[in-house]
């Protein structure tokens, strides 16, 4: 691919004509970070263009609801270093983000967990209540409340593929740096291998569908 055209746009309202893209795709389970899964449904079938393809994932609720465990990690976030605190409730995924200091490094690789890169406890030498903090929110769905947004929406054709984590409870960190190098080609292997997943314990649900 010769060029890339990079946009930032508002979901709900993309800055592109009617019925000018093959294809739109996304795997940063957008549909439950959308604010109104329903218009951001709508969008991506206005700008498709007849049979056009959708290919969408988002974050399962029929897990989610037995998932209790708290995350805790440092991440990078649109250039600055944040403490992040991830949980569930009320069928939402919370993040609470603190903002660290530009001269604060976090603690070295051995704080690590096997938890999205993350550990089990809040470093004793932070003290967050002095830190700015921001929060985020994502909605966690069922697949059949997905399939509906959908299909209100416009589309056909839609099928369910359940996509695991692959790094979630490895402790091996040979075996997670080779699923992480291998995560595209380890996708594909498990769409084409949907119907040995369950669908009620997947963490991500990866959906396709047509325009109508």
């Amino acid at each position: 691919m010769s060029h890339v055209d990079l946009v930032v746009a508002d979901q709900w309202h993309l800055p592109f004509r009617d019925d000018c893209f093959d294809s739109v795709f996304s795997r940063g389970v957008a549909l439950s970070y959308a604010k109104d899964p329903q218009r951001f449904s709508k969008e991506a079938n206005r700008v498709l263009k007849r049979n056009g393809r959708l290919g969408i994932d988002f974050m399962n609720a029929l897990v989610a609801r037995r998932t209790k465990r708290k995350i805790h990690r440092f991440d990078q976030i649109n250039g600055a270093l944040y403490y992040v605190e991830m949980f569930n409730e009320n069928g939402k995924q919370k993040r609470i983000g603190y903002r660290l200091p530009d001269n604060l490094k976090p603690p070295d690789d051995s704080l690590k967990g096997p938890f999205y890169g993350g550990f089990e406890s809040k470093p004793d030498s932070l003290n967050l209540e002095s830190l700015p903090k921001e929060e985020w929110w994502a909605v966690f769905y069922t697949p059949t409340e997905a399939k509906r947004f959908a299909r209100e929406a416009g589309f056909k054709g839609i099928k369910l593929y359940p996509l695991g984590c692959f790094t979630r409870g490895l402790q091996n960190p040979s075996l997670v740096a080779f699923l992480q190098e291998n995560r595209d080609s380890l996708s594909r292997l498990q769409k084409e291998m949907a119907g040995i997943f369950r669908m009620d314990s997947a963490v991500h649900i990866f959906m396709t569908a047509e325009k109508s």
